[in-house]
């Protein structure tokens, strides 16, 4: 992929990070998250962290970006190990920078809506709820 990046000049425009420790730096310094897993994993918390800071994602479709991610609305989903389906994903989002805010916005959304802690919390608190008055 580094290469098919060089080619087309996006070297500046691109960071290939691999392993990084300080997360929240590295968010305020991208506009693009590239989940590139080729393993499922049941939650993928770099995803997660790219929704809550309002970041369009690329990720891999498999695991629990499959079900986090729907394509073309909150992120873009392409087959892993798929380079090639990665730097298209790479080159829309160069052709179509509106399309960087847009889906980073409703990835923020759908982290709000789906993966905030209130919302999990009071999930949590109505199935237990549910549960205890089935059994009275």
């Amino acid at each position: 992929m580094k290469q098919q990046v060089e080619k087309v000049n996006l070297r500046k425009q691109n960071r290939f990070t691999g392993f990084v420790l300080n997360i929240p730096r590295l968010l305020q310094e991208v506009g693009i998250i590239a989940h590139t897993s080729v393993l499922p994993d049941s939650f993928p918390t770099t995803i997660l962290e790219g929704m809550a800071a309002e970041k369009a994602i690329i990720a891999s479709d498999c695991g629990g970006a499959r079900e986090m991610i729907k394509n073309g609305v909150n992120g873009i989903l392409v087959q892993p190990r798929d380079e090639n389906a990665f730097f298209e994903a790479m080159l829309k989002f160069k052709e179509n920078p509106e399309l960087i805010t847009a889906l980073g916005r409703t990835a923020r959304c759908t982290f709000e809506s789906q993966f905030h802690i209130h919302n999990i919390v009071s999930n949590l608190e109505d199935c237990l709820i549910h549960v205890s008055n089935r059994k009275k």
